[in-house]
Parts: C-alpha cells; structure tokens; sequence
C-alpha cells in the first residue's frame, strides 16, 4: 500500500484527525511500516505519539498499559508469543471479550510453551 493513503486522514490544513485512542494506537503502530522517505508517516508517528502521551497521565487502566507498551516497543518489533502473553490478561479485562477466544488464546499459548520446552530439551541433550 502507497503511503499517500493516510493522506485522507489528514484535515484541510495539513494536520492529523484527532480520532477515538483505539485508532490512534493502530496508526501508530501501522506507521512503524514505513519506509525511508514516507514523510506522511513520520508526521504519523510524531502525531500520535503526542496523542498518545496524554494518555498516560490518566489513572492506570488495561488501554493505557497497552498504549505505553507502545509507545515503548512498536508491535511490529515485539516477539508474537511474548506479546501473546502480555496481553491476554488486558483482555482479560475488557468487557466486550469472547470467553471461547480468550480460552483459545490461552490453550494456544500454553502448547507454544510445551513446543518450546520440548524443542530446548532436544537442543541441549
């Protein structure tokens, strides 16, 4: 995708949409996909880290924890079964989550971990 598409996300004046934090949490961590010379997602990433921050001076909550872990390691650099690990109990916690995929993505994480204790045993016999 051209990154001249997050161009319709921006107002008359050249400037950002302010949109509900969920959003802005995605485009961060979508902008982080770029390549040299995209400057569209650079004025992105400086956008809704600002954004972002005043976020974090909100009481503690599950979405401002997600928010500072990205704002501390984009997603797209984190490893997918330590991520895994960090945000099923957020979800945990939200009120909209699907019990049967919230117990799927536990059962999943916990056979990864026997997959991979199987796999170190093997390596150091």
């Amino acid at each position: 995708m051209h990154a001249d598409v997050f161009l319709n996300f921006k107002d008359q004046q050249g400037d950002f949409i302010e949109a509900d934090t969920r959003s802005l949490l995605s485009l961060y961590n979508a902008a982080y996909l770029r390549r040299h010379g995209e400057n569209v997602l650079d004025e992105a990433i400086s956008f809704t880290r600002r954004c972002l921050q005043g976020i974090l001076v909100l009481p503690e909550s599950s979405f401002a924890k997600e928010v500072s872990s990205s704002l501390h390691t984009p997603l797209f650099r984190r490893v997918g079964i330590l991520e895994a690990r960090n945000y099923i109990p957020i979800y945990e916690k939200e009120a909209t989550r699907n019990e049967d995929i919230l117990e799927f993505a536990k059962l999943n994480f916990n056979l990864q971990q026997l997959v991979f204790c199987e796999e170190l045993k093997h390596c150091t016999v």
